[in-house]
């Protein structure tokens, strides 16, 4: 029976065992995986194990300290090239996006850029959305094309960006311009009408670095 998917905290948890293992050859501490997840305390370290556990990502070996098996392992060269594939991002009206909190991901959720990025741009900070619609046709991102963003806060002027619109809470893929007192997230299709906000009303949540095109 396939296991069921981690949630964000699991995943995270779980990814560190599965990198602090490959390093050291054993497993860390409840207070080394306090030290580097977002879990704060050791009985929730506890609840994520059993829940990895009862999922069967995991399995404890009784009466040895330290003692965690991986049943699932990730694909060997994740951390060079493969990025999470977290879902579909509207090339034209809006739509909500999943979250990007994982830092652990499936081989299926999963876009290998091998060498197309740089070395040093291989990080967590990475993720990728398949594109949905055509305002963005005349920027070279087509339907179906597949964008790899980087996780970011702000953006300069110009850049195609992953918008978040608090108050439709939606996603949309536009090119970001900061004019006076409005936002302005702009199409790359004279069919589409540019969409206006306040900038409190907007919050990036990354910029296109790579555009990998599926037909």
């Amino acid at each position: 029976m396939k296991a069921r998917n981690p949630n964000p905290g699991e995943r995270e948890l779980y990814n560190f065992i599965h990198q602090y293992s490959e390093k050291y050859g054993y497993t860390p501490s409840y207070q080394e995986m306090v030290d580097h997840t977002s879990s704060k305390t050791k009985s929730h370290i506890a609840h994520q194990l059993k829940n990895l556990e009862e999922a069967g990502w995991i399995e404890k070996i009784p009466h040895l300290p330290r003692a965690i098996r991986l049943n699932h392992s990730l694909p060997a060269h994740h951390s060079q090239g493969m990025i999470p594939l977290l879902g579909i991002i509207q090339a034209g009206a809006p739509i909500p996006l999943p979250g990007t909190d994982f830092a652990m991901f499936l081989p299926e959720d999963a876009v290998d850029v091998g060498s197309m990025i740089p070395l040093q741009k291989r990080r967590k900070d990475l993720f990728a959305l398949r594109v949905l619609g055509d305002s963005m046709v005349d920027s070279n991102v087509q339907d179906g094309d597949i964008v790899v963003m980087e996780k970011a806060v702000q953006a300069n002027n110009g850049e195609m960006v992953a918008a978040w619109m608090l108050e439709e809470e939606e996603t949309t893929l536009k090119h970001f311009y900061k004019e006076k007192s409005q936002i302005r997230l702009q199409p790359a299709n004279p069919k589409y009408e540019p969409i206006l906000c306040q900038p409190n009303q907007v919050q990036i949540q990354g910029r296109v670095v790579m555009v990998i095109r599926t037909c």
